[in-house]
């Protein structure tokens, strides 16, 4: 039987991934936190995988994850286990949550917790070996309260799993503006150019203004659709910049009168939140996520998914009278940034850490 874990977290966090997005930035975030805090013990990641290209400061630990049952991956954790005596396995992914849940069963691997952070909405045809992943766990995160719905209606965890909701953080290299932007307004989307993600709404919504040609649009992302937007702001009459995939999207956000959020569906919104950390007003969707960042702050104003008439309305209201929006967002910049930063969002795991290993 394995021995009773002390109380002093040494993580393993894990995460399949090959590409970058939300969860990878999330990742790095907390990785380097808890490093800070020397509760990093390895960043179980794939070897030429976005994350082990920019981890260079971090424990990095490669492994697999060739498939949902690879026990080289699964031997691989279980000798990290052994050899840093881990008693946390933080997992993003689902074949780093298979290879962590058997490594743990494995003769001689230390008691430790087994956690599965959330980040998109789980899939109801999950296979059962991952069924049975997600029946190992200890604790379920989820970064927001619609989130932890689904994962309840969807995984149906047993009882003993603990569920709890921790938001994303974010630390801002940044400063947040005094003053909104000066020159002409220009209104934004910074998001992947992918399907659900409501560019096509925004096209629509501005060049159905008016007087859309003295406003500055631009989309900030990379993706599929890239060609079928350009194709649909051509046929819309709209003047909109693409600027493709940016290294520092903040630098962007900090720079816009308004970004918009039009996608029709979010566990979280790291661009929301980090519009708002920088005091930038925001006009979104409400969906999921992004509807709890936004709820009760004075700098976002929200409108129905999919509703390209009253996104519509609303641009031209911002645009009618834009200065009421961007002091409210000015003003919420401190309490936002205090709430969301990355160091609130470490402190938050390390408490669970904690609490999950004084009941190991």
């Amino acid at each position: 039987m394995a021995e009773k874990s002390d109380s002093t977290p040494r993580v393993l966090l894990c995460d399949e991934n090959k590409g970058f997005g939300g969860a990878e930035r999330h990742v790095i975030t907390l990785a380097r936190e808890l490093h800070q805090a020397s509760l990093l013990a390895g960043l179980a990641v794939r070897k030429k995988s976005w994350l082990a290209q920019n981890c260079e400061e971090l424990p990095l630990y490669p492994v697999g994850y060739r498939n949902e049952v690879d026990m080289l991956s699964v031997y691989s954790l279980y000798r990290k286990l052994k050899t840093d005596n881990i008693n946390v396995i933080h997992c993003i992914g689902h074949r780093d949550l298979v290879a962590a849940a058997l490594a743990r069963q494995l003769p001689g691997a230390p008691a430790c917790a087994l956690l599965k952070a959330e980040h998109s909405y789980p899939d109801s045809n999950l296979s059962p070996l991952f069924r049975w992943a997600y029946g190992q766990t200890t604790a379920i995160t989820s970064v927001s309260q619609d989130l932890e719905r689904a994962v309840k209606e969807t995984i149906k965890p047993v009882g003993t799993v603990h569920l709890e909701v921790i938001p994303n953080g974010v630390e801002l290299h940044t400063p947040a503006r005094r003053e909104a932007p000066e020159g002409p307004l220009h209104i934004g989307v910074l998001s992947p150019l992918r399907p659900g993600k409501g560019h096509a709404d925004f096209l629509r919504a501005a060049a159905a203004l008016p007087h859309h040609r003295e406003i500055r649009w631009s989309l900030a992302g990379f993706g599929e659709e890239l060609e079928s937007l350009k194709e649909l702001a051509g046929e819309v009459g709209l003047e909109v910049e693409f600027l493709g995939h940016l290294e520092n999207p903040d630098e962007y956000i900090a720079q816009l009168h308004l970004s918009v959020i039009p996608s029709h569906k979010e566990t979280f919104s790291l661009v929301t939140l980090e519009s708002l950390m920088l005091g930038c007003p925001v006009l979104a969707a409400n969906s999921g996520g992004v509807e709890e960042l936004c709820r009760n702050h004075a700098g976002a104003v929200l409108y129905p998914v999919g509703d390209v008439a009253e996104l519509t309305r609303e641009l031209a209201r911002f645009i009618e009278s834009p200065e009421k929006l961007q002091e409210n967002a000015l003003k919420a910049v401190g309490k936002t940034r205090t709430n969301f930063s990355s160091s609130a969002m470490a402190g938050r795991y390390q408490k669970l850490y904690g609490n999950l290993l004084d009941n190991l």
